[in-house]
């Protein structure tokens, strides 16, 4: 039998008929197949991986290996500036760590986050550090204060229910202790600014989403200082102008009386707030009740103190309305102006 050489024309294949040795083959041309699975159909079933293997590379056409470019590429226009890369390549990229030596190190690649966007926790008060800080504070120094000025402070209140005519009630005054404690002003200023706060939270989300809520507390807490200090310098003023010295130091000491006891019941309502979740709507209808019960109790003494002649109730009213209640309103409405306008400086 004459056997012809395993030489198969460039367009044709030979038909391989794999045995033990696969150095035997059946010749039958037939076209050459362009694809894999052209190729294996040539091969016989019992054909092993490793025939399958060498038949796909004897048979198909390989291209050759693609090498890119590295030259800069000069095609552009002048004044003309180039596209940006693909990649943000940051100053920390260009350092070097522990895995920039590494073969699975590759920085080019981006990392796409699997899941679902979380909702953002909203911030509360109850959880800040500096804010549960400042409270406990308060509440040792106010605790303190009232435990060594507690009997000063119950004469104070007899005398500010009990008028006396004679003007013996000179307790607040004669106590420098008692008179010289500025910080139950700015105890109270810190109390409305957490419970304005609260308001600020819920009805201006704009400015609690946008600015830090320390901004917010102490620009709140200096609004309200500012507040008690214009209106003690604004009664210095009319009373020294209307009336005389005697009147005027009741009225002074009455009102820091007033003040002292305000700060008191708004920093326990503070602290049912921020530690108890006290809703804003109760919030609301007690700070009402708070300061209107303290402001007709301001208008009975301004009434016994300056007021005390026939037919005075229109200078009464002028002078509470002008000196208690527009202040108060004014006050609202500089919170309210003031911390929106930080949406637009900040």
């Amino acid at each position: 039998m004459k056997y012809i050489p395993l030489h198969a024309p460039q367009d044709t294949v030979s038909g391989y008929s794999f045995e033990e040795s696969a150095d035997t083959v059946a010749v039958t041309a037939r076209p050459k197949p362009k694809t894999v699975s052209g190729i294996l159909r040539l091969l016989p079933a019992d054909a092993t991986p490793g025939q399958q293997d060498s038949a796909v590379q004897a048979m198909m056409d390989i291209p050759p290996a693609i090498h890119l470019s590295t030259c800069p590429d000069t095609l552009y226009l002048p004044g003309l500036k180039g596209s940006p890369a693909h990649a943000d390549i940051k100053k920390f990229d260009l350092r070097e760590n522990y895995f920039s030596d590494k073969e699975y190190f590759h920085p080019e690649l981006r990392v796409n986050q699997i899941g679902m966007a979380a909702e953002p926790i909203t911030y509360r008060l109850n959880s800040d550090d500096y804010v549960t800080g400042l409270l406990l504070v308060s509440f040792f120094i106010v605790s303190l204060f009232i435990a060594r000025n507690i009997g000063i402070l119950v004469e104070r209140i007899k005398n500010f229910f009990y008028f006396h005519v004679d003007g013996g009630d000179s307790s607040m005054s004669a106590n420098p202790e008692v008179r010289g404690h500025i910080f139950l002003i700015l105890q109270t200023c810190f109390t409305l600014a957490i419970l304005f706060f609260d308001y600020t939270q819920l009805n201006l989300t704009e400015v609690f989403n946008q600015v830090s809520p320390y901004i917010l507390l102490g620009m709140d807490t200096a609004i309200c200082f500012a507040y008690f200090v214009i209106k003690i310098a604004a009664y210095k003023m009319v009373n020294w102008v209307f009336f005389d010295r005697v009147q005027n130091r009741k009225w002074l000491d009455s009102y820091l009386l007033m003040v002292t006891l305000l700060g008191l019941s708004l920093f326990a309502l503070a602290l049912l707030v921020v530690y108890f979740d006290l809703s804003f709507r109760p919030l609301g209808i007690t700070v009402v009740l708070l300061v209107g019960t303290f402001k007709l109790l301001q208008l009975i003494k301004c009434r016994q103190i300056f007021f005390v002649y026939q037919f005075s109730g229109i200078h009464l009213i002028l002078y509470f309305c002008t000196l208690e209640l527009i202040p108060v309103l004014l006050l609202w409405r500089a919170l309210v102006y003031f911390n929106e306008i930080l949406i637009v400086n900040i």
